[in-house]
């Protein structure tokens, strides 16, 4: 279950209308999206605050709207024939059910003919599959404006091929080639800027191809997501970059600050590659000194006395 399917259910969830299926699976997503746990936070006390007030109303108000009612109805007219209606009766014309059936039918068949030939004319995009060309982005540019509804890989189609969803006037589709420069700027925007959790992590999934390109800046920036797991991929993505001191300071900023013990463990993990040298830089070791006298958990402290120890650091500051 996603972000945007328990976001649409919340209301449901906390009247008790989910079934056990349902329900156990949005369970398990809030309790490893803090995202989502703040959303139904919000809507519980939004049902608080409306389930609070209460109005009295008059014993006398249905009565008194139904007597409203009968007398408005008293007051109208029969409604007066169109001129349509009055030409036809001059002519003694009376259109039985099935000829007003054939008309209308005739009239949408135009419509649609003359409809389908002004949209082979439209300059964006194939009407057969609805998705304009990359060329046409020029037209656009990502942010508030046009929010990245989604960012998938293309069904069935070239796998080097990825679609986005983009709600502009109306919802547009874009194809890409992977190495499209453009596709690399708006997965930077939607991976910081996009509403949806789920959005982001896909959009971070596809910057993990050229981390240490275009995309890196995007990568650290979503270290500090409220999506559990769109900082984890994140994470996993920059390790191509860790020789980067940008990306270590970003890095030992998520070790200082997330709430999350499993990420800590996985930001000291990333300065200690199993095949290769620890990367850390020592001017970072007052931080990881700091993260070793305030840290709670034993797997985290002891890793990264492990780590101050390969760098030949103090374990503790003086």
């Amino acid at each position: 279950m996603n972000c945007e399917t328990v976001q649409e259910n919340l209301s449901l969830y906390l009247y008790g209308e989910l079934n056990f299926h349902d329900e156990e699976q949005f369970d398990t997503h809030l309790a490893e999206c803090d995202f989502c746990s703040e959303a139904l936070d919000r809507e519980r006390t939004w049902h608080a605050a409306a389930l609070s007030k209460s109005a009295d109303v008059p014993l006398d108000l249905l009565s008194s709207c139904r007597q409203e009612l009968s007398r408005n109805l008293d007051s109208l007219q029969p409604p007066q024939p169109s001129r349509w209606e009055q030409f036809l009766e001059t002519l003694d014309i009376r259109p039985s059910r099935w000829s007003t059936q054939l008309a209308a039918a005739s009239l949408f068949l135009c419509v649609g003919f003359y409809s389908a030939r002004l949209l082979n004319h439209q300059p964006l995009g194939s009407p057969a599959d609805g998705y304009s060309s990359a060329s046409d982005m020029s037209l656009l540019s990502p942010g508030q404006s046009n929010p990245v509804r989604f960012i998938r890989p293309v069904a069935g189609g070239d796998p080097d091929q990825v679609e986005i969803g983009v709600d502009e006037i109306k919802p547009h589709c874009f194809l890409f080639h992977r190495d499209d420069p453009t596709l690399q700027r708006w997965a930077s925007v939607a991976a910081t800027e996009a509403d949806d959790a789920s959005v982001r992590l896909e959009s971070v999934e596809l910057l993990s191809g050229k981390p240490c390109a275009a995309g890196k800046g995007a990568l650290m920036a979503s270290l500090r997501d409220a999506n559990f797991s769109v900082r984890q991929r994140a994470l996993g993505a920059l390790e191509a970059c860790a020789h980067d001191p940008a990306v270590q300071s970003a890095v030992v900023q998520l070790l200082q600050t997330d709430r999350n013990p499993t990420l800590r463990m996985e930001a000291i993990e990333f300065f200690v590659p199993l095949n290769g040298p620890i990367t850390v830089r020592r001017q970072f070791a007052g931080a990881l000194q700091g993260v070793v006298e305030r840290e709670s958990d034993g797997h985290v402290r002891s890793k990264c006395l492990h780590v101050l120890g390969e760098i030949k650091a103090s374990p503790v500051t003086y």
